[in-house]
């Protein structure tokens, strides 16, 4: 019996360490009397055109919680969460995606997302022909049940300096499926 016990209790806290970067949310409609859920992934994203029709940018959040296995479900059972506990870093990763049959070069200002800033390093980066290349930029503090992060990237390209405004949505996991699988098509405007 005791040998059961702490395989339940061992099966138990795999699972919720399983599910540390995910979050579900329910809403109830008054109108159908129904409750319906939604189980977010740990990523955010949002693309759209640097240079339109040829250049184009993404920013991609991925929701890095540190739990102990286990002990997140207790502390929650016994009421002792505490300020730390809505908080998790999201590490940000940057695409440039030429969408051009030439060369093109960008240099990165800064990235801000939800008031932090991320400072580039000034390198010009050149995309070759209808590539794409991306990279880390950084970490910053993001709400542990967010599911939108306002985001800005200001960069120099062709001489003007210019700003994208992105609002990074957290994708469900119907999402992720819908754009990111392998017969997925990303939601992004240069995606044909």
């Amino acid at each position: 019996m005791k040998y059961t016990h702490i395989v339940n209790i061992a099966i138990s806290m795999i699972l919720v360490a399983c599910n540390a970067g995910s979050l579900e949310v329910s809403e109830y409609d008054h109108v159908t009397k129904t409750t319906s859920k939604k189980r977010y992934s740990k990523y955010y994203d949002d693309g759209d055109w640097a240079l339109r029709n040829k250049v184009g940018v993404s920013l991609v959040v991925d929701h890095k919680k540190k739990v102990i296995p286990g002990w997140q479900g207790v502390k929650q059972s016994m009421g002792a969460l505490g300020p730390e506990d809505a908080w998790a870093e999201g590490k940000v990763t940057l695409y440039i995606w030429n969408r051009t049959d030439t060369p093109q070069s960008i240099r990165f200002v800064t990235t801000t997302i939800k008031d932090q800033e991320l400072k580039s390093n000034g390198n010009v980066i050149t995309v070759p022909p209808n590539t794409r290349m991306g990279g880390a930029i950084g970490s910053v503090k993001i709400f542990n049940s967010g599911t939108e992060l306002p985001s800005e990237i200001q960069y120099i390209l062709n001489g003007q300096t210019r700003v994208l405004k992105l609002n990074l949505k957290r994708r469900t996991y119907e999402e992720l499926k819908l754009y990111f699988s392998p017969n997925g098509k990303p939601p992004y405007p240069w995606i044909d």
